[in-house]
């Protein structure tokens, strides 16, 4: 069976249940198969594929394990960079999350590095929590009585 970005959704909330609800070993499996799955059926630098790295890294990241964090989300942040385009709002997820991790690992310099580049992040896709998003411009316009 073919995983397309439809089928791999259930599995990929299955993960995210079982990381919300700390049972982070059955995560870990998850997000590991779903990253194998997804990466020999959509290939390398599918987004899907980010998806599941980032995922994994977070989940290495709160138990502590830095090490086998880092190289995931660099990984994922760098095939979201590819697919996605850096502007996307994936990726400045991404880079927040790593600095995060920076942080954690004691090296505040690079952490600032990446804190300064996010500060500079201008995504180009309206972000719906947005003040400025479309439809939160619409229902604004519509109260105001203007119909631009």
């Amino acid at each position: 069976m073919r995983i397309t970005p439809r089928r791999s959704r259930a599995p990929g909330n299955l993960a995210l249940l079982c990381y919300k609800q700390g049972k982070d070993r059955k995560a870990e499996i998850f997000f590991e198969t779903l990253a194998c799955d997804a990466e020999r059926t959509l290939g390398p630098q599918h987004p899907h594929v980010a998806t599941s790295l980032h995922n994994l890294a977070l989940l290495y990241g709160n138990q502590g394990q830095y090490v086998k964090a880092e190289p995931l989300f660099q990984r994922a942040l760098s095939i979201w960079e590819k697919a996605i385009g850096p502007e996307h709002p994936n990726v400045a997820t991404c880079v927040k999350n790593y600095a995060l991790l920076l942080g954690k690992m004691g090296r505040p310099n690079e952490a600032a590095v990446l804190d300064l580049a996010l500060r500079q992040f201008r995504p180009k896709t309206p972000d719906y929590k947005s003040r400025d998003s479309v439809a939160s411009r619409g229902r604004r316009q519509n109260r105001e009585g203007r119909q631009d």
